[in-house]
């Protein structure tokens, strides 16, 4: 029918759009399984769209600490405090979004990672799911970190140099009555 040409037109649009979009976007279903991710997930972590689908979060994304324990993502003690783990399941279980949550982790192909993640629970004709996008704000941390920095040596040498003047004050009242002493003797 011309109704089911045009869903699956709107649905390859759809994505298209995801996967053109410039952050990583992926689809966690209710077993914590990835089952979308776009172009940029994959490059995120550097794998292939193929290595990402059908495996638990923390072993599609590459989390150090998926290995941790037998059972994988999920049952080690860092997973406890992983707060991509919580802000997922949290979405999954109380049908709650959210938005810009900041965190980091590490991955075993691109190291330590800030994150801002966003959250926002929807169904699948199988069940519950969540449509998680990450944006990878390291460098906007480093920065301003580093602004951070600068600002704090900035009012370093402004207090030195206001220490600087406070002691020269009375050591130049002691050469002015040196030079007199030193006039008088002669």
């Amino acid at each position: 029918t011309i109704l089911d040409s045009q869903t699956v037109f709107l649905k390859d649009d759809i994505l298209c759009m995801i996967n053109d979009l410039p952050f990583a976007i992926a689809v966690i279903d209710a077993d914590r399984k990835v089952v979308l991710a776009n172009k940029m997930a994959c490059m995120f972590v550097n794998k292939e769209n193929h290595q990402l689908v059908g495996l638990v979060g923390g072993a599609a994304f590459g989390c150090i600490h998926h290995d941790d324990v037998p059972q994988g993502c999920g049952f080690g003690k860092q997973c406890l405090k992983c707060k991509l783990r919580l802000t997922v399941n949290d979405t999954l279980e109380n049908n709650r979004e959210h938005f810009m949550t900041e965190t980091s982790m590490t991955f075993h192909s691109i190291g330590r990672r800030s994150l801002r993640i966003t959250t926002q629970p929807f169904k699948l004709q199988k069940g519950k799911a969540v449509l998680l996008s990450i944006e990878d704000i390291t460098e906007v941390k480093q920065y301003e970190q580093a602004e951070i920095e600068k600002e704090k040596l900035a009012a370093v040498v402004q207090t030195a140099g206001a220490i600087c003047h406070e002691i020269n004050q009375p050591l130049m009242a002691i050469l002015g009555f040196s030079e007199l002493l030193m006039d008088d003797i002669r």
